[in-house]
C-alpha cells in the first residue's frame, strides 16, 4: 500500500502538468475576432483599434494620437495563433498624412481567458512592448 501512494504522489504533478498543457493547447485564430484596441507599454502615445475575422485578417484599422483624436496610421494584415497561444501578425503600416506605407510586426502571447495579447510591435526597425485588449467579438 505505501508503494502505491508514493507511486500515486509522484504521478499526481505529471497528471497535472499534461492537463494544463492540455489546456493551454487550445487556440486559434478564431478567438481575434471582434474588435481590439492597443497601445504600446512605453512612452509612445499611439493607440490602435483593429477589427478582425475570423480568419486573422484585419477589417477596418485606426491608429491614432489620443490627445488630438486625430488618425495617424492604419494597419493592414494578418494575425496567426499557434495552438499555444503565440501569435504573430504582419501588416502595412500606412502613415494617415503621408500615404507612406512601412512593414510592421507583432510576435506575442493571447491570453484567451482574458482577451488579451501582449508582446512587440516592430515598426521603422524598433520594437515596443505593446497591448491589445479584445472589446468585443
Amino acid at each position: 500500500m505505501h508503494r502505491f501512494l508514493k507511486a500515486a504522489a509522484l504521478a499526481l504533478p505529471i497528471a497535472v502538468a499534461a492537463g494544463g498543457a492540455a489546456d493551454a493547447a487550445s487556440c486559434t485564430t478564431k478567438f481575434l475576432r471582434g474588435v481590439w484596441v492597443g497601445h504600446a507599454t512605453t512612452e509612445v502615445d499611439l493607440y490602435c483599434t483593429l477589427e478582425i475575422k475570423d480568419n486573422g485578417w484585419t477589417v477596418e484599422s485606426s491608429c491614432f494620437n489620443p490627445k488630438t483624436l486625430q488618425q495617424a496610421a492604419t494597419l493592414e494584415g494578418r494575425f496567426a495563433v499557434t495552438k499555444s497561444c503565440d501569435v504573430t501578425a504582419s501588416f502595412d503600416f500606412t502613415n494617415g498624412a503621408t500615404g507612406k506605407v512601412s512593414p510592421a510586426t507583432f510576435k506575442g502571447r493571447m491570453r484567451p481567458e482574458t482577451g488579451v495579447m501582449t508582446g512587440d510591435f516592430v515598426i521603422f526597425g524598433k520594437g515596443e512592448a505593446y497591448r491589445f485588449v479584445q472589446q468585443w467579438n
